[in-house]
């Protein structure tokens, strides 16, 4: 054979052998984004899928790990095959396939081991947010730590070590993972600690491979992107207080546009008045950041508890989230607006309307309706309707209907109008004379309406009163405005 001719043929024969990188062991701290080229062709999976082992998050035995009794499996395996038959190699019948990078990044782990688990992980910066793809069970890598790759790279082949069949065990870590640059992190879990064996660590640190890959395609950054940072990420308040985060909204890559927060998951999935974000919307400048105070406003009427609120950031089909904590305690040391009715002749500031008669005597208050409309009213109130959620009354009802109604005004808007009512039901006995007292708890937080201070209340026992009968009467025993 022509020199020549073989020398051409060696060149081409080597260059289509695969050359691993020598062992190593190499683990780097993460990079910031901006040291991480933008997996702008977004996400693929690492092999062809033949078949499957385990999924995500599957309890799993001791066959990884030794040291271990089950975790909750935090990733996928890939072409894990089925040792069965007549055949032993059928276990390996993978060993030796390519394994490509999902999206183009940064590698920070290789660990190579030939009994035990080797692992290659790498960084990815996906629309500014950090995530991490693990290749577990790999031999042979082809790339070294601070290598930048591209997606669909081979980066190593389908190994057994640390398993007894041949596959790849394949993760997607979320930037707070505890340890995403390590990648022997599924075997050491948090050293004596099972912390995979709490299904919450695994649903917040790790995301479902494969739903995730399908989520994550290919994106433009020719106009840059932004992200949303939340502090701090947990406040606690009592009912009727306010509380605030800062939102950080920071540029990337050049972006300068106008980002419009909202929040998702509010208590009683309700905005009370004074909830909201100053500034909105905000524009960061170009690889800067600009913040926005967001608060958040209860009342009596809200739930206690701990909410994971969601705070999202919005520019155009750009779309970036951050999850904060609001944890909501009852309310305690308030004392009720009490009216008694404990001296004789004395209505304690309250008006009467469409009535015959009333009296104050033996601490209550009877009115004898006229005709249509009866109600009374107090005004020159001030009630923080924060903190103060209810009226409580107890009344006995002779009435000839059962349509009860309590109207309110406020400091910002004096009217009495329906956009401030509450209906309720009377548990009326049709002209008696001799109705029964009974204990009414209406709320009124929940009308929108019910904000600021509360300057009147109104209460109408009836639509409809009977002129020359006292058959009709309405009596109260007490009434509070309470928490």
């Amino acid at each position: 054979m022509d020199k020549k001719l073989l020398l051409s043929f060696l060149l081409v024969l080597c260059a289509s052998v695969v050359h691993p990188v020598q062992a190593q062991q190499c683990q780097l701290s993460p990079y910031s984004p901006s040291e991480v080229p933008e997996a702008t062709s977004g996400f693929t999976r690492p092999v062809a899928e033949t078949n499957v082992g385990y999924g995500f998050p599957q309890q799993t035995g001791n066959e990884y790990c030794s040291s271990r009794t089950w975790v909750y499996h935090p990733g996928r395996d890939i072409n894990a095959a089925t040792c069965c038959g007549n055949d032993p190699n059928s276990c390996d019948r993978e060993k030796g396939t390519p394994v490509y990078a999902v999206a183009t990044g940064r590698v920070v782990n290789v660990y190579l081991n030939g009994t035990s688990y080797s692992t290659i992980v790498i960084q990815h910066n996906y629309r500014g947010e950090t995530w991490y793809s693990q290749y577990g069970h790999i031999q042979n890598p082809l790339v070294n730590c601070g290598e930048i790759v591209n997606k669909g790279t081979q980066i190593a082949q389908i190994g057994d070590n640390g398993t007894n069949c041949a596959h790849l065990h394949f993760e997607i870590r979320e930037a707070d993972h505890p340890a995403p640059t390590r990648g022997t992190y599924f075997c050491n879990y948090c050293g004596s600690i099972l912390c995979l064996q709490n299904l919450d660590n695994v649903n917040n640190w790790y995301e479902d491979p494969y739903p995730f890959i399908d989520s994550h395609g290919p994106y433009s950054s020719m106009s840059g992107d932004f992200s949303v940072s939340v502090s701090p990420t947990t406040q606690s308040i009592y009912q009727g207080s306010t509380t605030s985060y800062t939102v950080t909204v920071q540029s990337i890559g050049g972006f300068s546009s106008p980002v419009t927060l909202s929040a998702l998951n509010l208590p009683n999935n309700q905005a009370l008045s004074g909830t909201g974000f100053s500034p909105n919307p905000v524009t960061p400048p170009a690889n800067g950041f600009t913040t926005s105070t967001f608060r958040i406003a209860t009342n009596t009427c809200t739930s206690t508890g701990a909410f994971q609120v969601t705070v999202r950031g919005t520019s155009g089909s750009l779309v970036r989230s951050k999850q904060v904590t609001l944890n909501v305690y009852a309310i305690t040391g308030v004392t009720p607006v009490t009216w008694s009715f404990s001296t004789d002749g004395n209505r304690e500031g309250w008006e009467l309307f469409n009535w015959a008669t009333w009296s104050v005597n033996s601490g209550k208050l009877f009115i004898d309706p006229a005709g249509a409309d009866p109600y009374i009213r107090r005004s020159s109130l001030s009630i923080d309707a924060r903190r103060y959620g209810y009226v409580i009354f107890s009344m006995a009802s002779n009435a000839l209907d059962s349509n009860g109604e309590i109207y309110f005004t406020t400091q910002a808007d004096p009217s009495w109008n329906t956009a401030k009512r509450v209906p309720f039901t009377v548990q009326n006995c049709y002209l008696c004379g001799n109705a029964g007292f009974v204990t009414y708890f209406v709320k009124m937080c929940n009308n929108r309406s019910w904000t600021g201070t509360i300057t009147g209340i109104r209460i109408d026992p009836a639509t409809n009163g009977q002129s020359n009968t006292n058959k009709d009467s309405v009596a109260w025993d007490y009434i509070k405005v309470s928490p």
